[in-house]
């Protein structure tokens, strides 16, 4: 598993009975140094799962899939010359549309062909819905250093999947 939340990039070695062999951090890492991480890790050939992490983000319903992006995402958020913007394809007939530079996709990619990489909206959001129970209502909540990520649910669906900056106790209360 491997974590990329903003400069910090964390590996996680597990093995298939959830026993965690290994975990690496590094602080502060761009395109080189991460080719360089990446030139010293050994071949994995199991599955690889990136969880891309305090990247803004917007849902999307399905009928707008396979417009142009862009368009849509620029109404929330500014896009930067690096920047790609990425498409999580949720089953309950969303997705998570994300901006990332593309340069740390592709060097992951390279090394790992076969690298699952997800928002963690969607990693969230995908666990918590096989998981809903009953017709009540429920709110999730996704705590990061300078963010928050609020999800509610009612009836089964999505009502609300946003992130908001939070970087105190109290704009969390707000938020919430």
């Amino acid at each position: 598993i491997i974590e990329c939340n903003g400069n910090r990039i964390t590996f996680l070695t597990q093995r298939k009975d959830d026993v965690i062999l290994e975990i690496k951090e590094y602080q502060g890492v761009a395109v080189n140094t991460l080719k360089i991480i990446l030139g010293n890790m050994p071949e994995v050939f199991s599955e690889i799962q990136c969880c891309v992490r305090q990247k803004e983000f917007i849902v999307i319903p399905e009928e707008y899939f396979e417009s142009e992006h862009s368009e849509i995402f620029k109404l929330s958020y500014s896009l930067e010359m690096d920047d790609q913007l990425f498409l999580d394809k949720l089953e309950n007939g969303v997705g998570i549309l994300y901006k990332d530079d593309v340069e740390i996709h592709n060097v992951l990619k390279s090394k790992y062909p076969r690298i699952t990489i997800k928002h963690e909206a969607s990693l969230i959001l995908s666990k918590i819905k096989k998981e809903l129970q009953g017709t009540e209502s429920k709110l999730f909540l996704s705590i990061n250093d300078d963010s928050i990520i609020i999800m509610y649910f009612k009836d089964k669906k999505i009502r609300l999947c946003n992130m908001f900056e939070a970087k105190v106790v109290h704009e969390i209360f707000y938020f919430v």
